[in-house]
Parts: C-alpha cells; sequence; structure tokens
C-alpha cells in the first residue's frame, strides 16, 4: 500500500508534467507562432510597453495606456493579448477585464479573449466548445470570472455599471491591472471608481496598470484625460495613447470588408469611427451647435473675453451640493463671452458664494450684478429656513455690489433653454475662455440625450451647462420673451 507522503509526491510530479505540457504548447511568444503587432499603432503601443516577449518584465513610466482605435482595428485583440500576458507574468496578481455593458462583454470582449486563447494554447477556465459559448459561461458565473494562464490568474469580469451611481457593487475590488474595452463609452466616474481599485491587492511584483481599447466618442471625458494639450502635468505622466486605425488590420480583414466600411462611415464620423480620432461628431449631443474651433479662445485670442469690473456682469448658478457651481459672462455686442468658472466638489453653497464674492471683491467689480439660477432654489426645506437664493442674497449683500436677481417664477421647459443656446452658438454669438472654463467646455462637449432628456447619469456632468444656460436663455430667449413682463417695463428681445 502506498504511503500518503508518496502519493503526494506523485500528484505533484504529476501536475509538474502537465503544467510542462502545458507551457511547452503555448506559443504565445513563439516567433513563427505566435502574436505579432500590426505596423503602426499596435507596434508602438508594445514598443511603450518595452516589447512584446516572455522576458519582457519592465515597468512603464504611464499608469494608463490607451488603443483608440476603428471598428475592426484590432484594438480589443491587443487588448486581450495584454490581459493575457499580465496573467502569464504576473499569475498572482488578480486582474480586472470591463466593458461599458454586459451585451458588450458576451458578445464581443469576451469573444475576443477566448478566441486569443484558443489560437495561443493558452489555459481558460471556463472553457466551452466555442468562444461564444466560453464567453457565456463566464457570464454566467456568479460572480463573473476566469483563471487565465498556465497558472490559472484569477481575472474578475465586470460591466462598468457596477462601479457606477450610488451603490457601487464592486466598489470593493482589489486588482493589479485592468482591461478596459470600449470604456470610452462608459461614465467617467465608473472609470475613476475602477482607477482607485488597481494597484491594491495580491501580487505587488506589478504596479497599477490599466489599457482602454476603445472607439472614441466625441471631446468626452477620455479625451480630458488622454490628449488634451491643456491637460494637468499630472495627467500627462499618468495617461498615453496611441491611434489604431481600422485600415492597419486590413490584412486581417480583407480589402472588401475595409472598402465597405469606408463607403458605411463618411465625414467626421469616418474619422473617428475608422481612424480612432477624437472629433465632436455632434451625435447625440445636447449641444450641437457648439463648435471648440470657433467658439472656444485660449491664449491672446481669449484675452478679448475677460473680466472688466465696470461692465454689467452676469453670474450664472447650478444649486448643487458636489460639484459646486457658477459661471460668469459679459454681454458685449450682443455677444455672449463666458470667461470665469468655479466648481468645487465636496462643497455647499456658502462656500461657493464665498469662493464667488472674495472673487468679486479681489477685482473690484463695481458695475452691477446679474444673477441667474434654478428658479426653484427659492423654495426653504423641513431643515432649514434659508433657500438657497437667500443664501445667495445674504452673500452678495455683504459685498455691497449693487446686484439684481434675474431667473423666472419657475423654470423654463430644459429644451428651451437648449434652443437658445444652440442658436447663439449657431450664430456664432456665444464664445467662451478655454483655459478658464475647462468644466463648462467639457459639458458643452459631452452632454448628450438618453432618449427622453438629458442624459444625466454622470453625477459629475451637466451643472456648468445647466448653470449657463439659466443665464443665457434669460437674456436671450429663443423666438422671444420668457417671462411675463410686469407693467412699465420693457422685455429684453429674445434671439429672432
Amino acid at each position: 500500500m502506498l504511503r500518503w507522503d508518496t502519493l503526494l509526491q506523485l500528484e505533484d510530479e504529476l501536475d509538474y508534467s502537465l503544467n510542462r505540457e502545458v507551457l511547452d504548447q503555448l506559443c504565445l511568444y513563439d516567433p513563427s507562432r505566435g502574436y505579432q503587432p500590426n505596423p503602426g499603432g499596435q507596434a508602438r503601443f508594445w514598443q511603450e510597453m518595452g516589447g512584446f516577449g516572455p522576458d519582457v518584465m519592465e515597468r512603464r513610466p504611464y499608469r494608463t495606456m490607451g488603443l483608440f482605435g476603428g471598428v475592426g482595428s484590432g484594438k480589443s485583440y491587443t487588448g486581450a493579448v495584454w490581459a493575457i500576458d499580465r496573467a502569464i507574468k504576473y499569475p498572482n496578481a488578480k486582474g480586472l477585464i470591463a466593458a461599458n455593458s454586459f451585451p458588450q462583454l458576451a458578445q464581443a470582449t469576451l469573444v475576443t479573449l477566448a478566441e486569443a486563447c484558443l489560437q495561443y494554447n493558452v489555459p481558460l477556465d471556463p472553457i466551452r466548445d466555442t468562444p461564444e459559448e466560453t464567453a457565456l459561461a463566464i457570464i454566467n458565473r456568479r460572480p463573473s470570472h476566469c483563471f487565465l494562464g498556465p497558472d490559472r490568474a484569477y481575472v474578475y469580469v465586470l460591466s462598468t455599471s457596477s462601479f457606477e451611481g450610488n451603490r457601487q457593487t464592486s466598489r470593493g475590488l482589489q486588482a493589479r491591472w485592468a482591461w478596459l474595452d470600449e470604456i470610452a463609452y462608459a461614465s467617467e466616474q465608473a472609470f475613476n471608481t475602477i482607477d482607485g481599485r488597481i494597484g491594491r491587492g495580491s501580487g505587488k511584483e506589478l504596479d497599477g496598470s490599466i489599457l482602454m481599447t476603445t472607439t472614441p466618442k466625441g471631446f468626452n471625458w477620455c479625451y480630458y484625460r488622454m490628449a488634451d494639450p491643456a491637460r494637468s502635468e499630472e495627467w500627462k505622466k499618468t495617461f498615453w495613447f496611441v491611434n489604431c486605425p481600422t485600415r492597419e488590420n486590413i490584412e486581417h480583414l480583407g480589402q472588401d470588408y475595409v472598402t465597405s466600411l469606408e463607403g458605411n462611415y463618411a465625414g467626421e464620423v469616418g474619422k473617428q469611427e475608422l481612424e480612432g480620432l477624437f472629433l465632436n461628431t455632434t451625435l447625440g449631443l445636447v449641444y450641437k451647435w457648439f463648435n471648440r474651433q470657433k467658439h472656444a479662445l485660449q491664449g491672446v485670442d481669449a484675452e478679448i473675453l475677460g473680466h472688466n469690473p465696470g461692465e454689467r456682469l452676469h453670474l450664472n448658478l447650478d444649486f448643487n451640493a458636489s460639484p459646486g457651481v457658477a459661471n460668469l459672462f459679459h454681454i458685449r455686442q450682443q455677444e455672449i463671452h463666458c470667461f470665469q468658472e468655479f466648481y468645487q466638489m465636496d462643497s455647499d453653497l456658502w462656500e461657493l458664494m464665498e469662493q464667488i464674492c472674495e472673487w468679486l471683491e479681489k477685482r473690484k467689480q463695481v458695475a452691477e450684478i446679474w444673477v441667474h439660477g434654478d428658479a426653484s432654489g427659492r423654495a426653504r426645506s423641513a431643515t432649514s429656513k434659508l433657500s438657497a437664493w437667500d443664501i445667495v442674497k445674504q452673500n452678495l449683500d455683504q459685498t455691497r455690489i449693487p446686484y439684481q436677481c434675474k431667473f423666472p417664477n419657475a423654470n423654463p421647459p430644459v429644451a428651451n433653454r437648449i434652443d437658445s443656446f444652440n442658436w447663439l452658438c449657431r450664430a456664432d454669438r456665444f464664445f467662451i475662455h478655454m483655459d478658464n472654463c475647462p468644466k463648462t467646455l467639457k459639458d458643452l462637449e459631452t452632454v448628450t440625450w438618453d432618449g427622453e432628456g438629458i442624459d444625466k447619469s454622470d453625477l459629475l456632468a451637466t451643472h456648468c451647462s445647466d448653470a449657463l444656460t439659466y443665464g443665457t436663455h434669460w437674456m436671450f430667449p429663443f423666438g422671444g420673451s420668457n417671462r411675463k413682463v410686469r407693467a412699465g417695463h420693457k422685455p429684453i428681445p429674445g434671439v429672432t
């Protein structure tokens, strides 16, 4: 009879021989049968990674790297290879594979992962007869996860929606690396939460690293982190990306398919969907007539928008706890010149108004201020005897600068505010200071419709544009007056 220690030794020897066999079969790094990046964007990505091979373990200077590509460009396939590479080299480090929805995961992202594992003989658990069945098997696990590579690295599989909203059901996750597929179509809040989870847990030999593979979505939050020349120096050291055009993958797609795509995606949409470029395509955008090339100024050009303490000033407010926001504009020759914004996280209206009043006094504002904002701010709650407008007035009273509150008895329909603003942009009568108003500019370029109204799923978005359009609609309501005119007063004409 065999002793237990003998049986354990035999089991260990069997496991070693099986693992050796698996490693011998694995051909990911094989020069002739393994993965070969396409010339262009894919090759530049791996060059920035320090190269592609079994011995490349060098840590890269960028925490978050991006492949921004077109339809069929191979960006997601490169993401799958990158995830496999992480799992093989750092099996003790947990990973995360996420996409903007579970259907995206089941029908595309995980299918691509299963195809790559099949092609290069990379162990994947669970595994089924086809890549599509494997993807569904992973998704149907509770919680969704898989084991990747010969040493069975643990990989979370989640939708970015689990990192959004008030619940954020996956907030406690800890992982060392993350592949985020089509992340441009998820919210900035989701990315921020994921970013805070990566670089924690076991596998300390690997620094936190994130790969984003996605088609751009206009000038949204991805642009402001990855490509905006005005982004902070810290973001320039943290984020890096490369374009991966569809045509670079023509060897795998075929000329007929690429030609068909180029016929379907023409003009600006084609530059985004096929070349992976950041463009304002206006698809689904609320402020579709705003164009940064026309209406956003910076440097010397923006000096004409600057503050003049002797001119009437328009202060626009949106009553919100976090972020607390406001912006300022002058009206000159029937043009709106927006030159300053205020944006405070984890704040309240008292703190916001203190900052605004300090700014006004420091810049010696003497001319009258017209204050615009949310009409619902006049309501008092059961826990406070002061309304939002009471707080605004108390703070402005202390500056002794003359002011008037200019807001209607009830808020106009949202569509009316938007029509008024879009018409100003269409007539080239709105201009904004890019450097002084980054959050407002971001809203104007990224806020979209959700089918029933403005998409409010991103809790950090829409507030600056809401504040601004309260003021622009009051001053220039499209089609005429937006309020009842009291006896003896003349209406301010709208844009006609």
